[in-house]
């Protein structure tokens, strides 16, 4: 949200590996989507194309617009869920597959509509989402990141089963850490002291919001280690999106320099043989998300049948006899809406930014998350000394980490 963690680059064409560090360059230091930092210059690449004006003007504009759907709509959901779940349908991997399920028809529906539109002024050109090619190198590049996430969500709602909801959000704080250490290895990304600091600070942040439950001498082995393995996989799923980034969109747009050693082979973005336009670039984020998640929901639909069917007290199948199937239909659609902006929001980030960003930003959501469910009535926050220092080492950390990225990039702009 596996072992191998670059497998989309086997079937993308490119060798898993490290990647060789280029003569002369420095560390891969692209914070907080670097175009933020850097308006004003076009970056050319070995391939001899350049930036466009559009991303110029407007990277900034996209990293904001990403990062608020994103704690917007990660803020909402677990709201409505709750508010779904109260009407005696407490089933989450069963509706969490129904929302990925809409988000793939309302890809298909984008496609359908692009390709209806269109009709009238095409003559004899077939356009790119209506080839072979084009599907196949979508699928080769994000099979295995859906796979992850799908059995990410069944990984979690498992542990969730094993240990109270206090130990399940303790360790969630983990993730970053997971974030930071894959990203390393498979992306190049190597943060600096400092970022490291402050990624250490969020964690710890998050931990002491962690930490409001009592001794559970139940927690068995197996519930430890499936709840430690959680973040584990959410780390997995975050550096995957980043690196199936570099495999759909020009390097130009994802901006992406291997900074390892002893470098097999380095990720080759698929789709050189297409027209670099912004038409394309977001016909590509649709069909990104839409694929990932139909094969999220293949991986997820399994887990759904077994937990929350086969060995249900109450299958779900029954509870949807008694509920109001109108009022349930109209839910599922909202939340399979909001679910769809959510995922896609993520890919908007993946294609500008490094995979620790996504991690921060994963881990700044709590702050909202809780601020929304306390809006709503469903949480309450225990005004400690423990949370508020939680809450302001998140907030400060996360600043901090924006702060960190624009220093050194404007450093590095005045050595050049």
């Amino acid at each position: 949200q596996m072992a191998s963690m670059a497998a989309p680059g086997m079937q993308a064409g490119g060798m898993v590996g490290y990647w060789k560090r280029r003569e002369g360059e420095d560390e891969n230091d692209e914070g907080l989507g670097q175009g933020l930092l850097d308006p004003d210059e076009p970056l050319a690449h070995a391939s001899g194309a350049q930036e466009p004006a559009w991303l110029i003007r407007f990277r900034a504009a996209l990293v904001l617009l990403g990062s608020l759907t994103f704690l917007a709509s990660t803020s909402f959901i677990p709201v409505f869920n709750k508010r779904l779940f109260a009407k005696d349908f407490h089933y989450p991997l069963f509706t969490t597959s129904v929302y990925l399920l809409l988000c793939v028809l309302g890809g298909a529906i984008y496609f359908l509509a692009r390709w209806a539109v269109g009709a009238a002024g095409r003559r004899q050109t077939t356009p790119h989402y209506a080839t072979w090619a084009y599907w196949r190198n979508v699928v080769r590049a994000t099979w295995l990141l859906g796979l992850a996430f799908g059995a990410k969500l069944g990984l979690t709602n498992y542990g969730l089963d094993l240990v109270s909801v206090d130990y399940h959000v303790l360790f969630a704080a983990t993730a970053l850490i997971w974030v930071a250490l894959f990203g390393w290895v498979v992306l190049g990304e190597r943060p600096t002291v400092d970022v490291s600091l402050l990624c250490l600070s969020m964690v710890a942040g998050q931990i002491l919001l962690g930490l409001q439950f009592q001794k559970e001498s139940s927690a068995s082995f197996l519930g430890l280690a499936v709840n430690l393995l959680a973040p584990a996989m959410q780390g997995v799923c975050v550096v995957l999106m980043r690196y199936t980034s570099v495999l759909l969109f020009p390097e130009w747009m994802t901006r992406h320099r291997a900074s390892l050693r002893d470098v097999t082979a380095a990720p080759q973005c698929l789709m050189e043989d297409f027209p670099e336009t912004f038409g394309f670039q977001v016909d590509t984020l649709v069909a990104y998300t839409a694929v990932k998640l139909l094969f999220s929901f293949l991986a997820c639909v399994p887990a759904a049948l077994l937990m929350e069917g086969v060995y249900a007290d109450r299958p779900f199948w029954q509870a949807l006899g008694g509920t109001d199937a109108r009022a349930l239909a109209v839910d599922l659609l909202i939340g399979g809406a909001v679910t769809f902006f959510l995922q896609a929001s993520l890919v908007l980030l993946s294609m500008v930014s490094v995979a620790l960003t996504l991690g921060v930003l994963g881990s700044f959501k709590i702050v909202p998350q809780l601020a929304a469910g306390i809006v709503a009535g469903t949480k309450a926050f225990e005004w400690s000394a423990q949370h508020v220092a939680g809450v302001l080492l998140v907030v400060l950390s996360s600043l901090g980490y924006m702060v960190a990225r624009i220093i050194k990039f404007k450093r590095s702009k005045q050595q050049q």
